[in-house]
């Protein structure tokens, strides 16, 4: 999400005001802040309507070639939303969306991993010519093959997901070799002329915040532009048993997650992040959430402490496409099909008001105290 401060932090990412035009910083700004007017307006005040979104996450196939320890896709127990279910998404369906879409949101294009699409680039281009901005995500295994056509396509923003060095992304990618890939994906990127802004994710979890030091220094030479440190997001049992309580007509999926929170030594993991942000660096480091010492232990320990503390805004924001066309939130609530209805149709049809309507009754769903848009998305309150 573009702030107006992040927007300044993005401005020391290109020496030339025409890449930063290209790459659209200055549009993608104008847009959050129409969105953060009309998103005021359309939570108080029109009963579950929403104006167009802000940004579409859309999952052009499910298949993966790895089995991250983290992945809500790669250990969620419903049989919809696991990897390798869905297939690849036709590229007239995503034509058909980009092409209804209302209010030119940036999409962002992800999976499973996306690079397994043999028509990957056609996707961006389609992105490119109706005017939205162009983002990927991306494991990068696959980067360095594909580099060339995603930037002569025209893509704006790619994050490639790198969870530690080499021993420790590898453990954590569950493949030895991911890390190798990435870089050098990474790296052929950096070969091509106007190439995408850069940003590398980094999911925090006990299988390596303790490597957090050693990776900054790692990427410093990669050529890159953004770090992302993001806290673990996922939705403890706890959360799922009381949301499907609560809410029995918007059921989730039960998990499988491998990492132990107990294992987290929370003083030393504070002091490594009080340590990076200290770090004068030509790179944008962000930690999301950015949290006090305190309240670290309490994200870890008892999330739900934090659903008092803020508002759940993702169903006026965003929300996500599966390979087949369905409209989904959350990991697996549907609210209707591509194939069957407009977009548009979809966003603001019975069951997206109700849903509007429930979230916005509580607050927050128990399963948003560890969702990064309940904490991302706070820029539009």
């Amino acid at each position: 999400m573009v702030s107006l401060y992040k927007f300044k932090q993005y401005l020391r990412l290109s020496k030339k005001l025409s890449s930063i035009l290209r790459h659209g910083v200055v549009p993608l700004s104008l847009r959050f802040l129409r969105k953060k007017l009309s998103f005021m307006i359309d939570y108080r005040f029109r009963g579950g309507y929403s104006s167009p979104p802000f940004s579409l996450h859309v999952g052009v196939t499910d298949f993966c070639n790895l089995r991250c320890k983290m992945c809500f896709y790669a250990n969620t127990l419903s049989p919809y939303s696991r990897l390798n279910n869905l297939g690849m998404m036709d590229l007239n369906l995503f034509k058909k969306l980009i092409r209804e879409i209302k209010g030119k949101p940036a999409v962002i294009l992800t999976g499973g991993e996306p690079l397994l699409h043999p028509e990957i680039e056609y996707f961006v281009e389609e992105v490119k010519k109706n005017g939205m901005i162009s983002i990927m995500a991306t494991n990068g295994t696959l980067l360095k093959q594909k580099a060339r056509k995603l930037v002569d396509a025209g893509l704006d923003y790619l994050m490639v997901s790198v969870d530690g060095t080499k021993k420790i992304h590898d453990g954590v990618r569950g493949f030895k070799g991911t890390f190798r890939k990435a870089v050098d994906g990474i790296k052929e990127i950096n070969k091509c002329k106007n190439r995408p802004v850069i940003t590398v994710n980094f999911s925090v979890s006990d299988f390596n915040y303790l490597n957090m030091k050693e990776f900054v220094e790692e990427v410093k030479k990669w050529g890159i532009d953004i770090i992302n440190f993001n806290m673990l997001w996922q939705r403890t049992p706890k959360m799922i048993k009381a949301h499907n309580k609560l809410y029995p007509q918007f059921k989730v999926s039960s998990l499988n997650y491998q990492y132990n929170n107990k294992k987290i030594d929370f003083k030393k993991f504070e002091e490594d992040i009080l340590w990076i942000r200290s770090r004068k660096s030509d790179k944008v480091v962000n930690f999301y959430p950015l949290l006090s010492y305190g309240d670290i232990v309490t994200y870890y320990t008892i999330p739900e402490k934090f659903l008092k503390a803020h508002l759940a805004k993702c169903p006026w924001i965003n929300f996500h496409i599966s390979p087949n066309g369905d409209v989904v939130l959350c990991g697996d609530i549907i609210f209707g099909n591509l194939n069957k209805d407009n977009v548009n149709d979809i966003w603001n049809n019975n069951k997206f008001r109700l849903f509007r309507n429930k979230i916005k009754k509580s607050k927050a769903f128990p399963i948003c105290a560890r969702c990064c848009g309940f904490f991302e998305l706070e820029a539009l309150s």
